[in-house]
């Protein structure tokens, strides 16, 4: 079976999980990942005073591959299907490299050239590269993302440099049989790590695990991070 990098998301759930103490074997069966995948990424990605953060281990990644000299990039079809699925999702390319780690320039060249052999998956664009927005396609805005969001580029610099406690990042890791789910909190600058098992991934459960886990520390907590996925739709309750 060849070997598929670890993406952004993966190094974030890895750090959540090593936080709370969880042994390698068991974050490799969390992840679906086989336990050499894990010892590898937490030797080879650790910052020089031998801590793990998945930030700083994405971008000791990232730049190993950059000087490893350019070589043809292979993506799986499974990640092509994914990426496919995501975008008829209205998920932007940004969003869907995120996760994904495949560059948002790749996702639009497979999209335009899926448009030159007919295909349709450019429709999904919330805006075609030198055209303007296809008023037809208003009424998908809003489909497979949360509505009032918030970018991520406004909040406060502070909160990118780490200079103060009481920012958090939440996501979830989903279990192996894709219903149950783990929601985790991670505080950017003391890197606490606070999780919470939900039956199903759902907005409505996810909101009541993040409002259990921070009700005790609520007066310390400033700013809340998610990635659009819907089960964070109910941000405006939790705030």
């Amino acid at each position: 079976m060849k070997y598929k990098q670890l993406t952004r998301k993966e190094r974030y759930q890895i750090s959540c999980l090593k936080r709370i103490g969880l042994k390698k074997k068991v974050i490799a069966k969390i992840l679906g990942r086989h336990v050499s995948t894990i010892y590898r990424e937490l030797k080879r990605n650790k910052d020089p005073r031998g801590y793990y953060y998945h930030s700083k281990a994405h971008k000791f990644a990232v730049s190993r591959r950059k000087n490893n000299g350019r070589r043809a990039i292979r993506i799986s079809e499974t990640t092509w299907g994914y990426i496919t699925y995501k975008l008829e999702e209205q998920w932007s390319p940004e969003q869907i490299s995120y996760f994904t780690g495949v560059s948002h320039e790749h996702i639009y060249q497979y999209i335009y050239k899926d448009k030159q052999q007919g295909g349709n998956l450019y429709v999904n664009l919330r805006q075609k590269r030198g055209h303007r927005r296809n008023k037809r396609l208003s009424r998908y805005q809003n489909r497979g993302r949360i509505v009032d969001g918030l970018r991520i580029d406004t909040r406060p610099n502070i909160v990118e440099k780490r200079g103060r406690i009481g920012d958090f990042e939440v996501d979830t890791i989903i279990g192996g049989n894709r219903k149950q789910a783990l929601v985790t909190i991670v505080e950017r600058k003391t890197g606490l790590a606070l999780i919470k098992k939900v039956e199903r991934k759902t907005a409505e459960e996810v909101k009541k695990a993040i409002i259990s886990l921070l009700t005790n520390i609520k007066h310390r907590v400033k700013t809340i991070t998610s990635d659009n996925g819907l089960e964070f739709a109910e941000h405006k309750a939790i705030a």
